[in-house]
């Protein structure tokens, strides 16, 4: 049985201690955050935005996601962080 390797969008490899310290400093998952890329995507079904394209990987987490829900959040986290940047101007932290 042949097996594919996996592709990943945020190449994993060991941390250095240093570097581990850092990226901790930044948020628990942060070192984990990754998209790992499907192998079931063809040149046939690529065009079709309900096609799963892949899984963002948190922590711990796989949460597969089509082409378009991948849009969804990243405008969802945009959102976000404007908000808190706004309510941080206005004083209200």
């Amino acid at each position: 049985m042949k097996h594919e390797r996996k592709s990943y969008v945020n190449q994993p490899t060991e941390l250095d201690k240093k570097t581990q310290e850092r990226f901790d400093k930044l948020g628990k998952n942060y070192s984990s955050i990754n998209f790992e890329m499907s192998n079931s995507i063809t040149e046939t079904n690529v065009k079709d935005r309900s096609t799963i394209i892949g899984s963002l990987i948190v922590g711990n987490r796989h949460i597969e996601l089509t082409y378009s829900e991948c849009n969804r959040v990243m405008e969802i986290l945009l959102d976000a962080q404007t908000t808190v940047r706004q309510k941080q101007k206005l004083g209200m932290f």
